[in-house]
């Protein structure tokens, strides 16, 4: 309050004042909300690459069974048996499992062949 209120144009002049001050203040809030949102628009970009992430190695798509069947028998040879002969039991479910999901993803796209796919990842 900037003086006394001693008439009622006075009081029309404080409202109009402090009318004018609640809309500057709520433009401020509103770009301090705009601000905080852009700040935290990385945060949850990273945290649904996260998740997007556990999400396709936990999961198996939907491929041919005969497919399927490669892989499983692949990866049970190669890795349980011989890579992971040594390691113990929880890493012995645990990277075959992820292993398969992700095998599987990568043969899900018929259209991009394998050799494709491993020449883009190394360029």
């Amino acid at each position: 309050m900037s003086k006394k209120i001693e008439n009622y144009d006075d009081l029309l002049e404080e409202k109009t004042r402090l009318e004018e001050l609640l809309k500057a203040q709520k433009s401020l809030v509103k770009d301090d909300f705009v601000l905080v949102k852009e700040d935290v628009r990385p945060i949850g970009q990273t945290i649904y690459n996260g998740y997007s992430l556990i999400h396709s190695l936990t999961t198996r798509p939907k491929t041919s069974p005969l497919v399927n069947l490669g892989l499983d028998f692949g990866v049970e040879l190669l890795l349980k048996r011989m890579l992971l002969a040594n390691s113990g039991w929880l890493v012995r479910v645990v990277v075959p499992y992820l292993v398969k999901n992700y095998s599987a993803r990568l043969f899900k796209d018929h259209k991009v062949t394998l050799w494709k796919r491993i020449k883009n990842s190394f360029s």
